[in-house]
């Protein structure tokens, strides 16, 4: 009589063992995201992370201001580091590097679309993160007399129920 098992059925058994721990664990990440999307006070959470983290960009960014070139029209005055526009909200951090956010349509899906976050190094290096996902607004405002940025997100939750719209004012 033999005990134990052969190296062919070791190795099966290890790899149906594999097979069913990464099955496993696709479904938890997929349900994990899916109750995260549900769940409304989780969408707020995620926004007022989304929030926080624009904070942080504008609180590391180019402090030193941008000078404006002879042949702007206004030699006395700095520009602002941050720029509001269609393409997003860019704002300039040190050593010459970029961050922007922008909305990314989401390709028929019909769920709205997906802010991200681009930054890209002063030698052209990129990296770009989706942050959250069915926005259906982001709107930037920015009043450069009175020095300020004005964000809004608006998050719409995966059954199409109320939006989630958090807005915050930062200084510039």
């Amino acid at each position: 009589m033999r005990r134990g098992l052969t190296m062919i059925e070791t190795l099966l058994a290890l790899a149906l063992l594999t097979t069913i721990v990464s099955a496993g664990a696709s479904w938890i990440g997929l349900a994990a995201r899916l109750s995260v999307a549900a769940d409304p006070a989780r969408r707020q959470a995620l926004v007022e992370i989304v929030l926080q983290r624009l904070h942080e960009d504008l609180l590391t960014g180019d402090f030193a201001g941008r000078r404006p070139t002879e042949n702007s029209g206004e030699p006395h005055r700095e520009l602002l580091r941050v720029r509001a526009g269609h393409a997003g909200l860019e704002i300039d951090l040190r050593r010459g590097a970029t961050c922007t956010y922008r909305l990314e349509r989401n390709g028929g899906g019909g769920d709205g679309s997906t802010l991200v976050r681009m930054q890209r190094d002063s030698d052209g290096a990129s990296e770009t993160r989706s942050l959250i996902s069915r926005v259906a607004d982001f709107r930037c405002t920015i009043d450069a007399k009175g020095r300020t940025l004005e964000v809004t997100i608006e998050s719409t939750s995966a059954e199409g129920g109320a939006a989630t719209s958090m807005t915050r004012r930062y200084a510039l």
